[in-house]
């Protein structure tokens, strides 16, 4: 079986790693998605600057470039975050990434 293709959002915070942290923690207190014994080191790994040069997306330039492929899901048991943009100021983040199962 491959795995599922995933995406959430959640509040901007400056450590975008303890975000990342603590949106997998929630997430995987709900169900494992396919991520069981994984730490979230092993699957936070920034790549958007292929689709947004400029180092700064708009949830709406996220979305896009999921749709449009520019942005790529990652392999099975892997999971993506990056800040995203309103009004050039941090707002959210974006979590995109693929279950294991």
């Amino acid at each position: 079986m491959g795995g599922s293709e995933w995406t959430s959002t959640g509040p901007y915070q400056k450590d975008l790693e303890s975000a990342f942290r603590q949106a997998q923690e929630q997430k995987l207190a709900e169900d494992d998605h396919g991520f069981p014994g994984r730490d979230i080191l092993d699957l936070c790994e920034d790549e958007v600057r292929d689709w947004a040069p400029e180092g700064r997306p708009t949830r709406e330039r996220w979305i896009a470039a999921l749709r449009s492929g520019a942005a790529t899901f990652p392999g099975r048991g892997t999971g993506r975050c990056t800040i995203l943009y309103r009004d050039d100021e941090p707002a959210e983040i974006g979590y995109w990434g693929c279950t294991a199962d």
